[in-house]
């Protein structure tokens, strides 16, 4: 069994039958993210290109939690294995035609069940009888299902095709992004700290009515002018007021930004910039 150890450069590396990963530290980002490790795998795909370090997946908060995803990347791998997806390239705009464009790349991965790329985006295209197996409260009336945003409702539905990592890592990301539909479908509870989203609508929930960020440019006196309107609101005819923020004051919770009233100044002549 492969074995990490500690390579030229101080970092943990691993080397195994399915892939040699290494885990480096990065450093915050912004006031909010804080240091952290990032998972690299050496690519060695191109037969006559050197080498080099991919990042794969996300920044993790200790060297122990990236080892536990590499473990769950080789896990995923070896269960690849004992599928029977079926994968064909047909050249660019050479095959059928799918939303999103024509498609250059199919996998099938079971009847009825099968993801297109084409060269700029893809997807899964579910055949009447799979998307009827499809909960109501997600399914696309189409069978159609982007790469991006509701891939994870066809995992889901069809885990018996996809492997644990594949499985785990669609519930993570359906909980994130589309909690009320993944618990009409599923009739699993989701917990605020696991939806980005639900935490984002009990913010807006507790500051309904204050004046919300929608635009914001940096300045050299250690100021940052923002435009903002009541709720966040973006509509043409919203009415926009200008304040000015200190540049340590602006930090984003759950994706915005609520002026204090009684401490940011306002501006009475427009910004230089748009929303």
């Amino acid at each position: 069994m492969a074995e990490w150890f500690t390579n030229e450069d101080g970092n943990p590396q691993i080397s195994h039958e399915d892939g040699t990963f290494r885990i480096v530290p990065v450093p915050a980002y912004g006031k909010r993210i804080p240091p952290g490790f990032v998972v690299e795998e050496l690519n060695t795909r191109y037969r006559f290109a050197d080498p080099n370090w991919e990042r794969n997946g996300t920044r993790h908060d200790s060297v122990a939690i990236a080892k536990n995803d590499v473990a769950s990347i080789f896990a995923h791998r070896k269960e690849l294995k004992g599928f029977n997806r079926q994968e064909r390239s047909f050249g660019r705009g050479r095959g059928r035609s799918t939303p999103w464009g024509k498609a250059d790349s199919c996998t099938t991965y079971a009847r009825g069940v099968q993801a297109y790329g084409t060269p700029s985006h893809g997807g899964f295209l579910l055949s009447k009888s799979a998307n009827d197996q499809v909960h109501p409260a997600w399914r696309n009336e189409k069978g159609a299902y982007e790469e991006d945003s509701e891939a994870n409702i066809v995992v889901i539905t069809f885990p018996a095709l996809f492997t644990r990592r594949e499985q785990e890592m669609a519930r993570r990301a359906a909980m994130n992004g589309d909690p009320h539909r993944f618990m009409a479908a599923t009739g699993m509870d989701v917990p605020h700290e696991a939806s980005r989203k639900l935490r984002e609508e009990a913010f807006l929930e507790i500051h309904k009515g204050c004046w919300m960020v929608v635009s914001a440019s940096g300045r050299d006196d250690g100021m940052v002018a923002v435009i903002a309107t009541v709720d966040g609101i973006r509509e043409p005819n919203a009415e926009r007021r200008t304040f000015l923020v200190p540049a340590d004051d602006y930090v984003m919770t759950e994706g915005h930004f609520v002026v204090d009233l009684t401490r940011h100044a306002e501006l009475e002549t427009e910004p230089t910039f748009k929303p």
